[in-house]
Order: C-alpha cells, then structure tokens, then sequence
C-alpha cells in the first residue's frame, strides 16, 4: 500500500490513538518474566509476549529490525477497546512499544509517551529553528518512529535525527544529516575486533543514500551512494542491511 493510500484511509483517526486488545480470556497465559530476562528481552529489541502489565515489544512500526512483522501472540478475531487518548493532531504511523511505554508521533511536531493504560507519562513539541520576528514552525515526523532498549529515535523530515531518552523524552543526542527520511531508522549490533558496536541506520528519501550512524553518540560514520528515491525502510541483521529503491 502507498503512503497515499494510507492516508486516506486514516483521516476518521486523526488526532486519535486508540488501542484494540484482545480480551484476557484470548491471550495466551504467560508467567511474569524474571528481570533478567525482561531486559534481555528488550536488549534483543525482539517483539515478544509480555503480561498484561506491560504489553509487547514492537521496537519498529513492523516489528523487529528484521522489519518480517511476526509477532507470538494470540488473538481473538474480535477486539475490545481499552482506552482512547486525544493527542494534539493527526497520527499517521504506527505506534512503537516498549516494555513499560507506547510512544507516537502526531503531524504537528509533537512526540507523545503513555504508560499501558493509556496514562501520558510525557509529551514535547518540536520546532525548526526561528529568524528573528517569525513563529517556529513544527518538525515533520513523517518517518516511523523506533525504540530500541531505552532510546526513541525520531527522524524529521529536514534531515534532524533525535535520541531521546524514553523515560522522560529528555534528548541525549540530536544530528542533523541534512537529508529527508521517511522510512523507519532501524539498528544494527554487531560484534568488532571483540567490542560491541551499535549502529543506526537512515535512509535519504530524494537519493536513496544510506546514512550509518552511531547509536550512542549520533555520530554520522559514513554515507553511502546516492542510489534513487526510496521511501521504504532498511532491514537489518548483524551482517547486512536490505533496502529497495523506488
């Protein structure tokens, strides 16, 4: 489906987030995970079946990097609402989760965090940088959201990639890249010379180049070759990164 077909079809949602669950009785029972495993779970950055005080991990708008949209879990082919928030403007993409937050982006710049019960834990607006007597405008959020461990990745249309700090939405890095996204940033961890190493991937939407850059830090390592417009999202595993051109 293209992003204009998607769109229109989610106007009668704008500016809504809403949350269809399956009823409890539907779900498959699952004990409460030991600590260590729930962080684990969250380092793989892999969808899992969570309890219902939490909820599941979808680090991406289709899942895990592998971007494959598998989740285990069971539901029913009828699902209840559990609760509707009301944020500032329209909500184009899907949100992301971790394990104690679902995170969206609306179409005015604004970045919202709510607990598994609907509750907003925080919310900020972002603008582009103002001349002197003119308003700020909003930031464009038209990429995916992503959520990896306890960072959000927010990319904006202009090219500004921001890492936020998922507990308070406080910004750890932020980078310019000068280059529009639209698909999902996604990440990589592989092992070099026996260090860990964390990388993030962003796509250039006009040229099709892929941006590398460091997870911790923002720093941009390398860019690609420009290729042609791509709107889509790279995939990734620990050895290659996969990505089509329009």
């Amino acid at each position: 489906m293209t992003r204009t077909a998607e769109r229109r079809l989610w106007p009668p949602l704008a500016g809504i987030l809403l949350l269809g669950l399956a009823v409890p009785a539907c779900r498959n029972p699952q004990p409460d995970a030991p600590a260590d495993a729930r962080r684990t779970a969250a380092e793989s950055t892999v969808p899992q079946t969570a309890s219902a005080a939490t909820g599941p991990f979808w680090p991406t708008y289709h899942g895990s990097p592998a971007l494959d949209g598998a989740a285990e879990v069971s539901l029913s082919d009828s699902l209840e609402p559990v609760w509707r928030v009301e944020v500032d403007a329209g909500v184009w993409n899907t949100p992301v989760t971790g394990e104690d937050r679902v995170c969206v982006a609306d179409t005015r710049g604004g970045i919202h965090a709510l607990d598994w019960k609907g509750r907003e834990v925080w919310s900020k607006s972002f603008t582009e940088p103002a001349t002197t007597g003119t308003t700020p405008l909003p930031l464009s959020f038209d990429a995916p959201l992503a959520l990896f461990d306890s960072t959000l990745i927010a990319c904006a249309a202009g090219g500004e990639v921001y890492a936020l700090d998922v507990a308070n939405g406080s910004v750890r890095w932020m980078t310019d890249t000068d280059r529009p996204t639209l698909g999902t940033p996604n990440l990589s961890r592989t092992v070099v010379d026996g260090h860990a190493r964390s990388r993030l991937f962003v796509l250039d939407q006009s040229a099709g180049a892929l941006q590398c850059l460091d997870f911790d830090s923002g720093r941009l390592l390398w860019v690609s070759a420009d290729v042609d417009r791509c709107d889509g999202s790279p995939a990734v595993n620990d050895a290659f990164v996969a990505y089509g051109s329009c």
